[in-house]
């Protein structure tokens, strides 16, 4: 199979979604994975395309009738009220040289490898420095600082050293760093991407 899975790993406000949306668009024309969540939409957040928005109980209606490749659930506390939201993605076949993006978890990740193959994936791991993070979050809309400080507890916590190298001990994965702002430093990275997606960078 000429399809290739790539997978975009990292920490929250690394640049995940943009590198994403940039594969996508013409020049590369990637085809986004779209998971589910429950968690409610963000401002700029579009239907079909960033998620698909169900409830929590139609998340837990698809897990009950096996539809999902891989979930997870996080607790949170958005503006002062706690909720359990659910991520996931669900059960489909890849499509004869169609190339694909997704944005997950080390364990998301794991489901994926192992539904589609390992062959079929390219794993690439974001990473930036916390301050930087924290500025872009602030500026994307919805800020709330306890949600953020949950995130960040978590994200430490998923993606911790022993994690990652449990992880890498498994797979082979690609670390790019993204310190650095603006739609250029991004497209470079998404440039970066492609050639590591068609075996010209090792």
């Amino acid at each position: 199979m000429n399809s290739k899975v790539v997978v975009l790993m990292g920490m929250s406000a690394v640049g995940k979604d943009r590198i994403r949306k940039i594969l996508e668009e013409e020049y590369y024309g990637y085809t986004n994975i779209v998971s589910y969540t429950s968690r409610p939409m963000r401002e700029n957040e579009i239907e079909g395309k960033d998620y698909f928005f169900v409830s929590k109980k139609e998340f837990e209606d698809m897990i009950d009738n096996n539809e999902m490749i891989e979930y997870r659930n996080y607790e949170t506390n958005w503006y002062g009220n706690t909720d359990t939201w659910f991520y996931g993605v669900k059960k489909f076949e890849l499509q004869e040289g169609v190339n694909y993006v997704i944005v997950i978890d080390l364990m998301g990740a794991e489901s994926i490898i192992n539904y589609f193959g390992r062959e079929n994936c390219i794993l690439i791991y974001l990473a930036a420095k916390d301050k930087i993070r924290e500025k872009r979050a602030k500026e994307r809309g919805s800020f709330d600082e306890k949600e953020w400080n949950r995130r960040m507890l978590a994200d430490y916590k998923d993606f911790s050293f022993a994690n990652l190298q449990c992880f890498m001990n498994r797979h082979k994965f690609w670390e790019i760093e993204n310190n650095i702002y603006g739609e250029f430093a991004l497209t470079e990275i998404a440039y970066v991407i492609d050639f590591i997606r068609q075996g010209r960078l090792y």
